[in-house]
């Protein structure tokens, strides 16, 4: 396995400058300052069996899809929906896959930051950038938020009985597939061992309400996108580590559409050895070459009805 350098976005805590609060959908969320510290990346090619969900916390897994073209939503939901949830049964063991949304993207991170240089902070922006700095979507708080929202009081009835047994397993999972070969801008994954709990930061996601919008806001021709008065949520960002070998990172190099990244978000199962959750980010390394990475990543509810969460 080789390895390459890249420098990582870590969180810069509000004290010397950085933020706790992400406001997604304004263009100040783009300008979040952040920590760069330059970090080994392992490629995987040649050991990914070696690399497990229940393990590391992720899996690269061949998976060849039937869904050829990404521009009908409602076709991906029908189509690549249920696939993916039979694939993450088969990857988990868990009983029950709810796939519950999907994000595309394939812009170039530099140009969007060229394009909103003369924009004001609270301007709506919305973009298909990748995300180039380390996170994890969901913070316990926000999973165990997300879990109430959407299977508790959501409204799927699908859902409804698996609420019916609160201590049952459960996890958010992520399915990340390019929809091209990956030439530039690969995502990387990190050991869920190697990051310790008391490295990670929480983030609140804000929206702005209604009564605080101003005219230029609600008259953008992006605003149908803007979630005006949704709840907060939370992630994790990570703190730059005391050493930086002690985080480990790994990506496989050229990843192509037949090829899947599983990751955990979150997992309610807390025993000693089970990954609860994987930091990740997209990377640049001197070997980028090319357009601008395009890739889909779907993201799902699993359920174990034979194991218990919070042991």
């Amino acid at each position: 396995m080789g390895t390459v350098e890249s420098e990582l976005q870590y969180q810069l805590t509000p004290e010397h400058g950085g933020t706790d609060e992400i406001w997604p959908g304004l263009v100040k969320a783009l300008r979040v300052p952040r920590v760069m510290v330059k970090m080994k990346i392992t490629d995987v090619r040649g050991s990914e069996s070696d690399y497990r969900i229940d393990k590391q916390g992720f899996a690269w897994v061949n998976a060849p899809t039937v869904q050829k073209t990404w521009e009908d939503d409602e076709e991906i939901k029908q189509v690549y929906y249920p696939e993916c949830e039979e694939l993450l049964k088969r990857i988990t063991g868990a009983s029950h896959a709810f796939a519950f949304n999907h994000v595309q993207r394939g812009e170039d991170w530099s140009k969007v930051m060229k394009d909103v240089e003369s924009y004001k902070d609270d301007d709506i922006e919305f973009r298909s950038a990748n995300n180039c700095y380390i996170h994890c979507d969901y913070s316990y708080r926000g999973a165990e938020q997300f879990y109430e929202r959407l299977v508790v009081n959501g409204p799927r009835e699908d859902l409804k009985p698996l609420a019916a047994h609160p201590r049952r397993r459960w996890a958010l999972i992520n399915l990340w597939r390019p929809r091209k070969t990956i030439n530039r801008d690969a995502l990387c994954v990190a050991d869920a061992h190697s990051i310790k709990d008391d490295e990670l930061a929480e983030q609140t996601i804000r929206w702005l309400k209604p009564e605080q919008l101003t005219e230029d806001q609600k008259n953008h021709p992006q605003f149908k996108k803007y979630q005006a008065g949704a709840p907060d949520t939370f992630l994790w960002a990570v703190k730059p580590p005391a050493d930086p070998e002690s985080h480990k990172w790994y990506y496989a190099s050229g990843m192509t559409p037949d090829e899947v990244l599983i990751f955990k978000m979150y997992d309610s199962r807390a025993d000693d050895g089970i990954p609860r959750r994987v930091p990740h980010t997209s990377f640049r390394s001197e070997h980028d070459n090319g357009p601008p990475r395009e890739s889909v990543e779907l993201r799902a509810f699993v359920i174990w009805d034979d194991q218990d969460g919070d042991l």
